[in-house]
């Protein structure tokens, strides 16, 4: 019959396994992956092909590894050869990740992202990057996290590193969100919006600047919007019902508590 496929191994003189090679069919133009180990038989580089539904190849991929197995790197190639991005690993003494770099293309000028981790796991740190059409780095933003792993300032950076925005997040002890701001620039003096939340997760008031403010029941329906002028004075509010339907009906007044028809 046919071949489906095939493996070839090789080994060192001391019986350890040098190399796999997986194959489909019965040629050598359809590899499945290749795998490299050192002399103590463990493994220090994979590589694995993915195809087409023509058969063709889409792209392949290859994982460096550490005496210890540990990936160190991986990198993702066209079908051409050329690199489509990478990723760098590094490690604490007790296996965890403590960063992971990615890059688009060969080198270290266009980083994808830039993740640090504390030695429990959590991510305690990441920096994002954008880029414009054109390659041109267009923005990166800053996220710091919590022991916990939830993030408690993200910040976004213009491309001469001046911030365009911050938010701020508080948590409960039970890891729910408890308040979450966002600024204008570097300080508090232009507040976008504070949201802050009730302990089982759900909204209970929301005020936008300038100048709004959106008040919740505990089903999470909306029964205040309050609107201020630039002076913090109130401009209007409005009060809403439900009926048993969910149908809701508002009922506007002034800054002096006056009905407004």
């Amino acid at each position: 019959g046919s071949i489906d496929n095939y493996r070839l191994y090789e080994y060192y003189d001391n019986g350890e396994l040098k190399q796999s090679e997986g194959y489909y069919g019965s040629g050598i133009d359809k590899p499945d992956y290749i795998s490299k180990y050192n002399e103590a038989g463990m493994r220090v580089e994979y590589t694995g092909y993915e195809y087409n539904s023509d058969d063709s190849l889409k792209y392949y991929y290859k994982r460096n590894y550490d005496d210890t197995e540990q990936e160190i790197k991986y990198t993702k190639y066209n079908a051409d050869g050329s690199i489509d991005n990478y990723r760098l690993y590094e490690y604490y003494d007790n296996g965890n990740w403590k960063q992971v770099a990615s890059y688009y293309g060969s080198g270290t000028d266009r980083p994808d992202y830039i993740e640090k981790y504390n030695e429990n796991g959590r991510t305690k740190e990441r920096i994002g990057y954008v880029y414009n059409s054109d390659g041109s780095l267009k923005l990166y933003n800053v996220g710091i996290y919590n022991n916990q792993g939830n993030p408690i300032k993200n910040t976004l950076y213009d491309i001469n590193d001046s911030i365009i925005s911050y938010t701020l997040r508080e948590y409960y002890d039970n890891g729910k969100i408890k308040q979450e701001e966002e600024y204008y620039g570097s300080g508090t003096d232009r507040p976008h919006y504070i949201t802050k939340y009730k302990e089982e997760g759900k909204r209970e008031e929301e005020t936008k600047y300038y100048y709004e403010t959106t008040n919740y029941n505990d089903e999470g329906y909306t029964i205040k919007y309050t609107k201020y002028n630039a002076d913090g004075s109130i401009e209007y509010y409005i009060l809403y019902e439900y009926d048993t339907d969910g149908n809701r009906t508002g009922t506007k007044y002034d800054g002096n508590g006056n009905l407004i028809d």
